[in-house]
């Protein structure tokens, strides 16, 4: 059975959240297909708050000078972009994530860090309230009012410029200072697949999946996050009207309390079309096939079948035995011959041999006769 183990979990830089999960068993080939869909949808497709704006001061442009501060107006937007957000418990169970406002009023000399924010009560909460913000050198005043909005992936101040293009700078207010918002609570996916082995010895995959977030998710909700997006990615293409009118067995035994979808104007005409097919068929004394649903096997039979696929398996077994059995056979019947045409080459290698000798003999033996006849001649 499939299951989702957390092996580890820890904290990492003061407020990030690290986890490593483990899900196994699954089949090879969809470790890659599961790891992907799962980092894809973490990476892209969870909501997070972020700030968007800005307004410090009267300053009209970011490229603004203020008096008593240590950094500029683009590394006070920097370390604003940092801070992270986490809606309260009471919001995201009602899902109610407006655009928030919050304000800090303070006088040098002071280090400002996001713990000075005052928060809309009962909403939303900072998760890194030590983040650095700001230094005033002297005793000057700092006024900042940050726009908070909830998103998803990342957002650019050209986006926002476009939507508010009619919008002109007054002398009465601040103007807004945007920010690059990123609604990512997700800082790093990781997954690793390894081979295992079932409880019966089958070859499957084991998914190792690593998550950092930034404080405001943990990671075993992010994961259960992308998992239901997924679900409810894939679900319509299920859950069809078209699956209710043809499934109607399902449909009476696990569908029952499902509401049945609206049939459109052309499925309606097919349906119309195959009830009239029907009619004629009855009407010609056509006999209509039905489908047959198979019904519970009872005892006996389940012993019978049993046993059948016992004895299958002992012939399945005793046959290749017997394939074994002939293959040793017949390797040693063609050893055998082989050694036997080696020594018939042998053999048949001395009888050549004896003959060449013989042959040689009978030459040196009848040159002898003729030395001995022609010295006898010489004598008389």
């Amino acid at each position: 059975m499939r299951a989702i183990t957390c092996i580890e979990n820890s904290i990492e830089n003061g407020s990030d959240l690290y986890a490593s999960f483990l899900i196994e068993p699954l089949g090879p080939g969809h470790g890659i297909t599961v790891g992907n869909a799962i980092r894809r949808v973490l990476l892209a497709d969870l909501t997070a708050s972020a700030i968007t704006g800005a307004r410090i001061n009267n300053l009209k442009h970011e490229f603004s000078v203020i008096e008593g501060l240590r950094e500029d107006v683009l590394e006070v937007l920097l370390n604003l972009k940092d801070i992270v957000f986490k809606h309260s418990f009471s919001a995201q169970k009602n899902n109610f994530h407006p655009k928030l406002k919050a304000f800090l009023q303070v006088q040098g000399p002071l280090l400002v860090t996001a713990a000075m924010f005052n928060l809309p009560k009962d909403l939303i909460n900072i998760m890194n309230y030590r983040q650095y913000v700001c230094a005033i050198m002297d005793t000057s005043e700092l006024y900042l009012e940050i726009d908070i909005e909830s998103g998803k992936g990342y957002r650019l101040t050209e986006d926002v410029r476009r939507k508010n293009i009619e919008e002109t700078l007054s002398l009465s207010r601040p103007s807004t200072l945007l920010i690059d918002a990123l609604f990512i609570p997700i800082r790093n996916v990781n997954y690793k697949i390894k081979i295992i082995n079932d409880t019966k010895g089958n070859l499957k995959e084991s998914l190792n999946l690593e998550i950092l977030t930034n404080g405001s998710v943990t990671p075993a909700r992010s994961l259960y996050e992308a998992i239901k997006f997924l679900m409810d990615l894939f679900y319509p293409f299920l859950i069809t009207h078209n699956f209710f009118a043809i499934s109607n067995e399902l449909k009476k035994t696990k569908f029952e309390t499902a509401p049945a979808a609206p049939i459109v104007e052309e499925d309606q005409n097919e349906l119309d079309k195959i009830a009239l097919i029907r009619a004629e068929m009855e009407e010609s004394k056509i006999p209509v096939r039905e489908e047959q649903v198979p019904g519970p096997i009872s005892k006996e039979a389940e012993k019978l079948l049993i046993k059948a696929q016992k004895d299958a398996e002992k012939a399945l077994i005793k046959t290749q035995k017997d394939a074994e059995k002939a293959l040793i056979k017949a390797q040693k019947d063609a050893g055998r011959a082989d050694k036997k045409n080696e020594n018939d080459v042998h053999v048949q290698d001395k009888k050549e041999k004896s003959e060449q000798k013989e042959k040689s003999l009978g030459i040196d033996k009848s040159k002898n006769n003729k030395k001995s006849v022609e010295k006898k001649k010489k004598n008389l």
